[in-house]
């Protein structure tokens, strides 16, 4: 009797499995299209996320918008008293945040401590680094404008700072 058990036992379990429908997804589908799904989602945060970070990261910041107009006026008034400035226009402001970096690119920014402010007055054609907190100016030189061609045959004025007759100047 044993025998016959056993064999309508195996009869039943393999009609069992005979009967049931086969998975269409393995384990292996589930977490190849999980990875795509979370790969997809780490190319879509870096692609918005970059962009800011990588502006966010320079080493000077404009900060002519966001500061207030009495700061820049202070600023330039603090300025005007050891240097002579142009009356007729407001200067394009911005602080040095990574004087390394600034000096590895152009040796114009040697000298600079984080937190001074780089001013540039295009009617003059000049650039000029104060640092308001030595309250003295740590360099000055020439502005010039370059003529980059772009792929449509117009032109883009690059702006950069001509360190070839830069000099410090220190004043108390």
């Amino acid at each position: 009797m044993d025998i016959n058990t056993n064999r309508t036992f195996e009869n039943v379990t393999q009609g069992a499995t005979a009967n049931t429908p086969k998975k269409k997804f393995g384990k292996s589908s589930v977490f190849l299209v999980g990875g795509i799904f979370g790969a997809l989602l780490v190319v879509g945060i870096l692609y918005f996320n970059v962009p800011q970070m990588l502006r966010s990261k320079s080493p000077l910041s404009d900060q002519t918008e966001q500061m207030d107009s009495k700061v820049v006026e202070a600023l330039v008034k603090d300025l005007g008293r050891i240097m002579i400035l142009p009356t007729d226009e407001t200067p394009t402001i911005f602080e040095i945040t990574d004087p390394k970096a600034m000096i590895a690119e152009q040796p114009f920014f040697t000298g600079a401590i984080k937190g001074d402010k780089l001013l540039i007055y295009s009617s003059i054609a000049r650039a000029i680094i104060y640092s308001p907190s030595r309250n003295l100016i740590v360099n000055v030189g020439p502005v010039t404008k370059e003529q980059s061609a772009t792929k449509q045959g117009s032109a883009i004025e690059e702006t950069s700072v001509d360190t070839t007759s830069a000099s410090a100047t220190k004043h108390r």
